[in-house]
């Protein structure tokens, strides 16, 4: 079973935003956070994926706690 664990990080001094998630499609995690959701620019969102291991569950969505986890970070 898989989880849907996130870390989320702001530098106040850069404006940007790093989020550690375990997923498969960062890119489109990053356009639809960033563009849809957040409003601002992709390039100050960072997404980190470690390891995830294989395709079991889905890891391309985004989910709610992520853009929760970067509005409180």
């Amino acid at each position: 079973m898989d989880t849907r664990g996130c870390i989320a990080e702001y530098d106040g001094d850069s404006g940007r935003y790093t989020l550690t998630v375990g997923t498969q499609g960062v890119h489109g995690v990053r356009d639809i956070l960033a563009e849809d959701i957040l409003k601002i620019d992709p390039a100050r969102l960072h997404v980190i994926t470690p390891d995830v291991g294989g395709g079991f569950g889905p890891k391309v969505f985004v989910y709610r706690e992520y853009p929760l986890c970067l509005v409180a970070g």
